[in-house]
C-alpha cells in the first residue's frame, strides 16, 4: 500500500484538529499528532510546478517543456532549484504525473 503524504497545510491543520481531542487518550493519535505539528510545509517541485502552469495560464494537465517553463513567473526559480538538487527535468515527468493522479480527479464537462 502506498500513502501519499504530499498534502496542503491546510489538510494538515484540519487533520490535527480533528486528533486533538484524542491525544490523551491514545498514544498513537499523540504521536501522529506532533509528527503534523512538526512537518517541515515546503512545496513539492511538482506542486510548485502546477502553481506555475495553472498561474500562466498552460494547461497543468500537459506536461510542459523546460523552455517554457523557463519563461513562466517562477519558472527559472523552479528550474534552479532543480539544477541544485541534480533532478533532470525528463525524470520530474514521472513523478508529476503521479502527484496528478494522486491529487486531482479530472471530469470531463458536458
Amino acid at each position: 500500500m502506498r500513502l501519499n503524504l504530499d498534502l496542503p497545510p491546510s489538510n494538515w491543520n484540519k487533520l490535527k484538529k480533528v486528533l486533538e481531542p484524542y491525544i490523551e487518550e491514545f498514544e498513537v493519535v499523540e504521536k501522529v499528532y506532533y509528527a503534523i505539528e512538526s512537518l517541515d510545509f515546503e512545496e513539492s517541485f511538482e506542486a510548485e510546478l502546477f502553481k506555475i502552469l495553472s498561474a500562466s495560464g498552460h494547461n497543468p494537465i500537459n506536461w510542459a517543456e523546460q523552455s517554457l517553463i523557463e519563461k513562466c513567473p517562477g519558472g527559472p526559480s523552479l528550474i534552479r532549484k532543480l539544477n541544485k538538487t541534480n533532478i533532470k527535468w525528463a525524470s520530474l515527468r514521472k513523478s508529476y504525473f503521479d502527484y496528478l493522479q494522486n491529487n486531482f480527479k479530472l471530469t470531463i464537462k458536458n
